[in-house]
């Protein structure tokens, strides 16, 4: 699935509409009852090792205080990520 930078940022934008984003770190604290989460909590995650991940996706995403979870995909032979480690 490719998603454009206009079209990432629109979605993210409509999203901070309605959700407050909050961190792995946010999550695991009110896992283990440290602190409780918004009912409209949004905690992105990012499961690509494409360039534009850290190029565009990243730096949007920091500049609207978003701090997604990344899982990343090691690149195979051809630089492409692979389906599994």
């Amino acid at each position: 699935m490719a998603v454009s930078a206009t079209t990432l940022r629109a979605q993210l934008w409509e999203a901070l509409r309605y959700f407050e984003p909050v961190c792995a770190a946010d999550v695991l604290a009110a896992v283990q009852g440290r602190c409780t989460l918004p009912d409209n909590a949004l905690l992105v995650t990012i499961d690509d090792g494409y360039r534009d991940r850290q190029d565009t996706a990243l730096p949007m995403m920091s500049q609207m205080g978003i701090k997604p979870v990344v899982f990343p995909r090691l690149p195979s032979a051809d630089g492409y990520p692979r389906g599994h480690l």
